[in-house]
Protein backbone atom coordinates (compact mmCIF):
# COMPACT_ATOMS: atom_id res chain seq x y z
CA UNK A 1 0.00 0.00 0.00
CA UNK A 2 2.55 2.23 0.52
CA UNK A 3 4.48 1.73 -2.72
CA UNK A 4 1.52 2.38 -4.27
CA UNK A 5 0.73 6.02 -2.20
CA UNK A 6 4.25 6.63 -3.12
CA UNK A 7 3.93 5.90 -6.52
CA UNK A 8 0.57 8.21 -6.77
CA UNK A 9 2.61 11.14 -4.96
CA UNK A 10 5.07 10.83 -7.63
CA UNK A 11 2.90 11.78 -10.19
CA UNK A 12 1.97 14.73 -11.97
CA UNK A 13 -1.56 16.06 -12.18
CA UNK A 14 -1.55 15.31 -15.62
CA UNK A 15 -0.40 11.75 -15.15
CA UNK A 16 -2.89 11.21 -12.80
CA UNK A 17 -5.88 12.49 -14.88
CA UNK A 18 -4.57 10.10 -17.17
CA UNK A 19 -4.19 6.87 -15.12
CA UNK A 20 -7.70 7.78 -13.73
CA UNK A 21 -9.14 7.89 -17.46
CA UNK A 22 -7.25 4.74 -18.37
CA UNK A 23 -8.72 2.98 -15.13
CA UNK A 24 -12.04 4.17 -15.95
CA UNK A 25 -11.82 2.87 -19.51
CA UNK A 26 -10.68 -0.15 -18.38
CA UNK A 27 -13.57 -0.43 -15.75
CA UNK A 28 -15.96 0.24 -18.52
CA UNK A 29 -14.42 -2.13 -20.90
CA UNK A 30 -15.30 -5.14 -17.67
CA UNK A 31 -18.52 -3.72 -17.53
CA UNK A 32 -19.75 -3.74 -21.10
CA UNK A 33 -17.92 -7.10 -21.76
CA UNK A 34 -20.07 -8.47 -18.75
CA UNK A 35 -23.15 -6.91 -20.13
CA UNK A 36 -22.77 -8.19 -23.42
CA UNK A 37 -22.48 -11.75 -22.24
CA UNK A 38 -25.29 -11.68 -19.58
CA UNK A 39 -27.50 -9.94 -22.83
CA UNK A 40 -26.18 -12.90 -24.94
CA UNK A 41 -26.78 -15.64 -22.51
CA UNK A 42 -30.26 -14.27 -21.75
CA UNK A 43 -30.85 -14.37 -25.45
CA UNK A 44 -29.60 -17.83 -26.16
CA UNK A 45 -32.00 -19.03 -23.15
CA UNK A 46 -34.88 -17.82 -24.45
CA UNK A 47 -34.47 -19.12 -27.53
CA UNK A 48 -34.14 -22.42 -26.05
CA UNK A 49 -37.16 -21.89 -24.05
CA UNK A 50 -38.97 -21.29 -27.21
CA UNK A 51 -37.24 -24.35 -28.71
CA UNK A 52 -37.97 -26.78 -25.70
CA UNK A 53 -41.88 -25.38 -25.59
CA UNK A 54 -42.57 -25.95 -29.31
CA UNK A 55 -41.08 -30.06 -28.69
CA UNK A 56 -43.47 -29.89 -25.70
CA UNK A 57 -46.42 -28.83 -27.36
CA UNK A 58 -45.38 -31.00 -30.30
CA UNK A 59 -45.13 -34.22 -28.25
CA UNK A 60 -48.02 -33.53 -25.91
CA UNK A 61 -50.30 -32.82 -29.38
CA UNK A 62 -49.34 -35.94 -30.51
CA UNK A 63 -49.91 -37.80 -26.79
CA UNK A 64 -53.43 -36.73 -27.12
CA UNK A 65 -53.83 -37.92 -30.50
CA UNK A 66 -52.35 -41.15 -29.46
CA UNK A 67 -54.30 -41.46 -26.03
CA UNK A 68 -57.75 -39.49 -27.57
CA UNK A 69 -58.88 -42.91 -28.78
CA UNK A 70 -59.78 -44.23 -25.20
CA UNK A 71 -59.91 -47.82 -23.49
CA UNK A 72 -63.80 -47.54 -23.12
CA UNK A 73 -63.95 -46.31 -26.62
CA UNK A 74 -61.89 -49.47 -28.04
CA UNK A 75 -63.44 -51.93 -26.13
CA UNK A 76 -67.25 -50.57 -27.43
CA UNK A 77 -66.04 -50.28 -31.30
CA UNK A 78 -63.52 -53.12 -31.46
CA UNK A 79 -63.70 -55.47 -28.47
CA UNK A 80 -61.98 -58.42 -30.71
CA UNK A 81 -59.03 -56.13 -30.79
CA UNK A 82 -58.72 -55.48 -26.86
CA UNK A 83 -59.43 -59.45 -26.29
CA UNK A 84 -56.42 -60.14 -28.64
CA UNK A 85 -54.43 -57.86 -26.28
CA UNK A 86 -55.37 -59.59 -23.64
CA UNK A 87 -54.37 -62.97 -24.59
CA UNK A 88 -51.40 -61.99 -25.84
CA UNK A 89 -51.06 -60.38 -22.42
CA UNK A 90 -51.51 -63.85 -20.67
CA UNK A 91 -49.77 -66.05 -22.84
CA UNK A 92 -46.67 -63.50 -22.39
CA UNK A 93 -46.88 -64.08 -18.31
CA UNK A 94 -47.83 -67.80 -18.87
CA UNK A 95 -51.23 -67.38 -17.40
CA UNK A 96 -54.53 -69.48 -18.52
CA UNK A 97 -56.89 -67.60 -20.09
CA UNK A 98 -59.89 -69.25 -19.77
CA UNK A 99 -62.63 -66.61 -21.08
CA UNK A 100 -63.16 -63.32 -21.76
CA UNK A 101 -66.58 -61.58 -22.27
CA UNK A 102 -68.78 -58.23 -22.32
CA UNK A 103 -71.89 -58.31 -20.14
CA UNK A 104 -73.79 -55.50 -18.41
CA UNK A 105 -71.33 -54.93 -15.50
CA UNK A 106 -68.45 -54.68 -18.18
CA UNK A 107 -65.74 -57.10 -19.27
CA UNK A 108 -65.36 -60.02 -17.37
CA UNK A 109 -61.75 -62.49 -17.35
CA UNK A 110 -61.34 -65.66 -16.43
CA UNK A 111 -57.73 -66.43 -15.65
CA UNK A 112 -56.19 -69.63 -14.23
CA UNK A 113 -53.45 -69.16 -12.04
CA UNK A 114 -50.39 -70.92 -10.14
CA UNK A 115 -49.86 -67.82 -7.92
CA UNK A 116 -50.85 -64.90 -6.63
CA UNK A 117 -47.94 -62.77 -8.04
CA UNK A 118 -49.10 -63.80 -11.37
CA UNK A 119 -52.19 -62.08 -10.88
CA UNK A 120 -50.53 -58.84 -9.48
CA UNK A 121 -48.46 -59.22 -12.35
CA UNK A 122 -51.50 -59.05 -14.88
CA UNK A 123 -53.55 -56.59 -12.79
CA UNK A 124 -50.56 -53.77 -13.58
CA UNK A 125 -49.97 -55.00 -17.01
CA UNK A 126 -53.68 -54.41 -17.70
CA UNK A 127 -53.73 -51.05 -15.98
CA UNK A 128 -50.70 -49.88 -17.32
CA UNK A 129 -51.88 -51.32 -20.96
CA UNK A 130 -55.44 -50.35 -21.38
CA UNK A 131 -55.97 -47.98 -17.96
CA UNK A 132 -59.41 -50.00 -17.68
CA UNK A 133 -61.07 -49.91 -13.83
CA UNK A 134 -60.95 -52.73 -12.14
CA UNK A 135 -64.36 -53.14 -9.93
CA UNK A 136 -64.19 -56.75 -8.94
CA UNK A 137 -61.74 -59.31 -8.38
CA UNK A 138 -62.66 -63.01 -7.06
CA UNK A 139 -60.33 -65.81 -6.12
CA UNK A 140 -61.46 -69.51 -6.04
CA UNK A 141 -58.69 -71.48 -4.99
CA UNK A 142 -59.44 -75.40 -5.02
CA UNK A 143 -56.65 -78.21 -4.48
CA UNK A 144 -53.93 -76.83 -6.83
CA UNK A 145 -56.46 -74.66 -9.29
CA UNK A 146 -57.03 -71.42 -8.52
CA UNK A 147 -59.07 -69.53 -10.68
CA UNK A 148 -59.15 -66.08 -10.61
CA UNK A 149 -62.61 -63.62 -12.38
CA UNK A 150 -61.22 -59.99 -12.95
CA UNK A 151 -64.58 -57.44 -13.43
CA UNK A 152 -63.46 -54.31 -15.32
CA UNK A 153 -66.19 -51.50 -15.86
CA UNK A 154 -67.01 -50.16 -19.11
CA UNK A 155 -67.78 -46.65 -18.16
Amino acid sequence: MNNLNQFWKLRSDRERRLIIISMALILLFFVISASHWIVSQTTSSKSKLVSAKSDYEHVYEGALLILGRTSEDLLQNNPNEVFDSIRSLSSEQSILLMDIRLNDEGMVIDLGIESLDQIIKFIESMHSSFAFNLVELSLISSNEQKTVTLIYSSN
